[in-house]
């Protein structure tokens, strides 16, 4: 199975997802874009407690683009023990070539 491409297919072109992470608040659809997942998933880690959010107006939910970098952060697993390496190009088995 091709990890690398399953993944990479997931992700947002780096320019498209470095616009996105240079704002403080995101939408949910931005949030669910720049973490792959669904939106439901977003509003369900805000629940938890995963991410931070705050309500707009009469309760439109931006997400704090910081609490997505923390998520991702202590989600890492670029752990050698995990048998994959995280990196900007998607992720790689422990010990190829990046």
């Amino acid at each position: 199975m091709d990890v690398e491409g399953d993944r990479a297919s997931c992700l947002l072109p780096a320019t498209e997802s470095e616009r996105i992470m240079n704002k403080s608040l995101l939408r949910v659809e931005e949030a669910a874009q720049a973490l792959a997942v669904s939106r439901w998933t977003i509003y369900r880690w805000v629940e938890q407690g995963r991410l931070e959010g705050t309500k707009i107006g009469r309760g439109s939910l931006r997400v704090f683009s910081r609490s997505i970098e923390k998520l991702v952060e202590q989600n890492r697993t670029d752990d050698v023990s995990s048998g994959l390496f995280v990196h900007s190009g998607g992720l790689s088995p422990v010990g190829s070539a990046v």
